[in-house]
């Protein structure tokens, strides 16, 4: 009698875990049933517009043309906005300029503010949109009235050359850049190489009442080979205000 009683306790409790194993199985099955019939998320589509600002520094250094005639190295600070449509933008801002010497053969420098403005195309973008890599074409230009620069008056010449004076300068780059994204797109880093030519044409008053800027001296005017390294921050505002 006691033999009997156990065995329909243990036959009742294998019931049990039959049945239980046979539900779990079935949650399994349709659990796995609903995930197969479900459709994937939709991927997110590229934003086809970007536009935030940056900030860039550049090393550069400036060839002489011919013996004691220019060559001295600078920086450029940067500060621009940007606009891009898909590979391609559009950017500007503006510049300073430290270390300026006009190509003497003094070492007076001077401190320039001016604009920049150029191009941006996006050669290539990894999948995971975090490598990158750009071609910048832009031009620096500035615009100097009297800057101090080193003219000696002579016997035949007018002071007024060191008084009213005249230069205008485009500093021209092609920059490579490669570029690195973080912060779930919202910062990117940008190290590049930049090269380029640097036109400037010096011109001054022989009469401080006259209307116009006379050239000074032919060999003030050139074209120069320049060169150098960049790096720049950029904030991608545009991803910061589609996340909200």
């Amino acid at each position: 009698m006691y033999l009997t009683s156990n065995l329909l306790a243990l036959q009742s409790m294998k019931n049990k875990q039959v049945l239980f194993l046979a539900a779990a199985l079935s949650f399994f099955i349709l659990s796995r049933a609903q995930n197969s019939t479900k459709q994937p998320a939709p991927a997110e589509p590229k934003a086809k517009v970007t536009y935030g600002v940056k900030a860039n520094i550049a090393y550069v250094g400036i060839h002489k043309n011919q013996e004691n005639d220019g060559g001295n190295t600078i920086f450029q600070n940067d500060y621009s906005l940007y606009l891009m449509y898909k590979s391609v933008g559009i950017f500007g801002g503006y510049t300073g300029t430290f270390g300026y010497n006009n190509y003497s053969t003094t070492q007076t420098t001077q401190t320039l503010n001016g604009f920049n403005v150029g191009l941006i195309f996006q050669l290539f973008q990894s999948k995971n949109k975090q490598h990158g890599f750009l071609i910048y074409l832009y031009d620096v230009h500035y615009s100097a009235t009297n800057p101090k620069y080193p003219v000696s008056a002579t016997s035949q010449s007018s002071a007024y050359y060191d008084i009213y004076y005249k230069e205008g300068m485009n500093f021209l780059y092609i920059n490579p850049r490669y570029q690195y994204t973080f912060c779930n797109g919202l910062l990117s880093a940008e190290l590049g190489v930049q090269y380029g030519a640097h036109i400037h044409d010096i011109k001054s008053k022989l009469d401080p009442n006259g209307a116009h800027f006379l050239t000074y001296n032919n060999r003030l005017q050139g074209f120069l080979v320049m060169g150098g390294i960049n790096l720049s921050i950029a904030c991608n505002i545009s991803s910061l205000l589609s996340k909200k």
